[in-house]
């Protein structure tokens, strides 16, 4: 007996269908029953389309890179690729009479998000560009019709889209080149089918993405599917028949049936996909962090949380082994608990782990922490800072079980307020530091007086002030600033930019402590005098000072950091100084979409 399989992008000729699942191309009944295997490839096949005269296979096939269109025949055998444009081209259907195999893809556009439709011949042979501007998908009809899709993406990746990029059709009923707009719905359209006198397509403007048909006049729209849950995707036609796929089933629709019916397909092989392997959780790394006294660390990757020695002991897992994703796990302040986000599906909540793994996870249930973005925990206490998608500042006590909403902005979600800009805690646990968008254009670095929930803005940003990180001391509190305007001309057009423009800032807490970057001249210390200050360094403090802050005129104590402009992205304090680390500036020709461990090209 087979087994039950994930499947998807089905297509139908006749009696039989291909689809994949596995990430290989299978063959099966129209009727269901059990699917035997077509490609045993490395990668990924998908976007099968029958030929009309059902002999051959054409479909999109990731073997030597990029997606590029690939043809077999329909009964199995030998794959052949037809194109090496280098970008991804989905395979969208064939010519009438077979003649070629029609893709869409982005091949020699400016960018990625203007696809166009291109024909290859199924013997090979150069590829042209069909004369139809923009668009993803293409139908024939009778006596040379054809119907066009504009951007007919997926309607599952963005479910209820209703902007100005939904999918529409449009319709050219004689094939002379004179398009017009089919229909007008108030919702994304796409799969553009014709069956008989009908086109029929995918749509969701009832909510569901579910089988639809209209009139080559737009007129007498019916439904013909009805999903209620997942919607139908990959909608296909032989011209008698049509198949789409939805939550893994694959479902066969008559026209003049009311309904479609969900095919039993089982795979007659091993689920190759789902044996046991080994990957790297450096390319999966989610996020990290330092014990309070460094020697270890915690870390999530691929939704699983850990601690681990800097250099020996075991690498322990915290949590459920599976089932719950964790997110940005920190060490609470007193180095033998550790806080995150797990998600099993429901909604976000923080959970509690001990260190050595002796007593089980505790969930905060009934917080409403949202999306979590950003989580650092107080050095001090049993207390957690979180940033969330509502651009909120948000104050959780663990040991309470309650949420305190500090702070919250309009203008996070531009990329220039609180989203991933960073919060820090001051080394007494009494402070929060934390960028905050306050207009479209402008984000500023606030501080909290956590006991009382008071808060200043203590920047005057110019553009943007983030990534604020306290001195360890209590002495100067660090930011990154972008306010140095120094126009590079470009060498192509004539044109100015800014590829750089931020520098590190420091502001001074207190009044009474000058800029770190001017020398002073002093006496020469004793011996004794020296010795003493280096024991002093020795010492590891039992608890932290409290840290003072001089609000008044903060905003004018703001140093330069005595180093050119550059990209820099984080600025940490310590002991001794400061540190910061700075990316160059480089082009995109070296960029790539396909997965693998980055070079590392920043500078400490």
């Amino acid at each position: 007996m087979g087994v039950r399989g994930y499947l998807r992008f089905p297509t139908i000729s006749g009696d039989a269908i291909v689809f994949t699942a596995e990430d290989d191309l299978w063959r099966v009944s129209a009727s269901g029953g059990r699917a035997e295997r077509l490609t045993a490839d490395v990668a990924e096949a998908h976007n099968a389309h029958f030929s009309p005269d059902g002999q051959l296979i054409a479909f999109t096939g990731w073997s030597e890179g990029p997606g590029e269109v690939y043809v077999m025949p329909a009964d199995g055998g030998e794959t052949r690729r037809l194109t090496y444009h280098g970008i991804n081209a989905a395979v969208v259907g064939w010519r009438p009479d077979s003649s070629a195999i029609i893709y869409a893809s982005s091949a020699g556009e400016p960018s990625r998000r203007m696809v166009s439709l291109h024909e290859v011949a199924p013997n090979g042979g150069p590829t042209s560009k069909l004369p139809y501007g923009l668009a993803r998908s293409i139908a024939f009809g009778p006596n040379g019709a054809i119907v066009l899709g504009r951007n007919t993406g997926e309607l599952a990746f963005w479910k209820r889209y209703r902007g100005g990029t939904a999918g529409y059709l449009y319709l050219d009923p004689t094939g002379e080149g004179n398009f017009r707009r089919l229909l007008d719905l108030t919702g994304n359209i796409t799969a553009p089918c014709w069956v008989g006198d009908r086109i029929f397509f995918l749509s969701d403007h009832e909510g569901i993405g579910n089988v639809y048909s209209c009139l080559p006049t737009g007129e007498d729209l019916r439904r013909h599917s009805n999903q209620t849950e997942y919607f139908a995707r990959g909608l296909q036609s032989d011209g008698s028949r049509l198949v789409y796929f939805a939550a893994g089933d694959i479902y066969v629709l008559d026209p003049g049936a009311d309904a479609a019916t969900r095919l039993d397909i089982s795979l007659s092989s091993a689920s190759a996909q789902r044996a046991r392997k080994f990957v790297s959780a450096g390319r999966f790394l989610d996020s990290w962090a330092s014990h309070p006294r460094g020697h270890a660390l915690a870390l999530t990757t691929r939704g699983k949380a850990f601690s681990m020695g800097n250099w020996d002991g075991p690498v322990l897992q915290h949590g459920r082994r599976d089932g719950v994703r964790y997110r940005h796990m920190e060490w609470l302040g007193d180095g033998m608990h550790l806080v995150a986000v797990s998600d099993d599906g429901s909604e976000p909540r923080l959970s509690i782990f001990t260190a050595d793994g002796s007593e089980p996870e505790r969930v905060l249930d009934g917080l409403d922490i949202g999306h979590v973005t950003e989580l650092r925990a107080s050095p001090t206490g049993q207390e957690v800072a979180l940033m969330n998608h509502r651009n909120e500042l948000l104050l959780a006590d663990l040991d309470k079980g309650t949420l305190q909403r500090l702070d919250r902005t309009d203008y996070g979600r531009s990329g220039l307020g609180t989203i991933n800009s960073g919060i820090a805690w001051s080394p007494d646990g009494r402070w929060l530091a934390y960028a905050f968008g306050i207009n479209a254009e402008q984000s500023a670095i606030k501080l909290c007086r956590v006991e009382t929930g008071e808060i200043w803005q203590v920047t005057n940003p110019v553009l943007r002030d983030m990534r604020p990180a306290f001195d360890p001391a209590g002495r100067y509190l660090y930011f990154l600033s972008a306010r140095t305007f120094d126009p590079v001309f470009d060498n192509l057009h004539f044109e100015a930019g800014f590829p750089k423009g931020v520098r590190p800032y420091l502001l001074t807490l207190r009044r009474d402590i000058s800029s770190p970057f001017i020398p002073t001249a002093e006496p020469p210390k004793s011996e004794a005098e020296q010795q003493f200050e280096q024991g002093k360094k020795d010492e590891q403090p039992l608890a932290p000072k409290p840290v003072e802050i001089d609000l008044e005129g903060i905003a004018g104590r703001i140093v330069a950091f005595p180093v050119p402009e550059g990209r820099y992205e984080r600025v940490l304090g310590t002991h001794e100084g400061a540190i910061f680390l700075s990316m160059p500036v480089e082009g995109t020709l070296g960029s790539t979409w396909v997965p693998g461990t980055p070079e590392a090209k920043g500078t400490i």
